[in-house]
């Protein structure tokens, strides 16, 4: 079973696997754990890398003392908080930066200023914003640019 693989040795890093060689399954149960989470949290998780979905469902299950892993899926599907404590395992590498109030500031104050420095005012802006956890967070980005932008036209 997936579930004994996965909490055979929570310290081994399984991320190191190859998720291709996981069986049907065993992606199947994967799905059907993401597909509960997505119900719970709305959070789509399926394009996430599968070692790192595999590492946080193999952390909640050794957590929960569950060995196999159409137990985990049936404990999702009773208690919804877990769902969401578990796309919270999901999310945080992804989110620690926009928690890192100094990092943004950093971002906010010195490099956008300098992106924007030398533009021309009609000149086209494009800013890649990596995948966060929240929607509120690219908007964020949109007022930081806009803010800036502004300030700058009007001096």
């Amino acid at each position: 079973m997936m579930g004994e693989k996965l909490v055979q040795h929570p310290k081994e890093d399984l991320a190191a696997e190859n998720s291709d060689m996981i069986s049907e399954e065993q992606a199947q149960a994967i799905n059907a754990v993401l597909n509960v989470v997505k119900k719970v949290t709305t959070n789509d998780f399926t394009a996430y890398k599968k070692q790192t979905i595999i590492r946080r469902i193999t952390r909640r299950m050794a957590e929960k003392k569950i060995e196999d892993l159409q137990d985990y899926l049936s404990l999702l599907q009773e208690h919804p908080e877990e769902a969401r404590i578990l796309a919270n395992e999901f999310l945080i590498g992804v989110t620690r930066f926009f928690r890192d109030a100094a990092a943004f500031q950093f971002v906010e104050e010195e490099i956008v200023p300098n992106i924007l420095a030398n533009k021309p005012d009609n000149t086209q802006v494009k800013a890649w914003v990596p995948p966060v956890a929240l929607e509120r967070k690219p908007i964020q980005w949109l007022y930081c640019f806009r803010s800036i932008w502004i300030s700058r036209v009007s001096i």
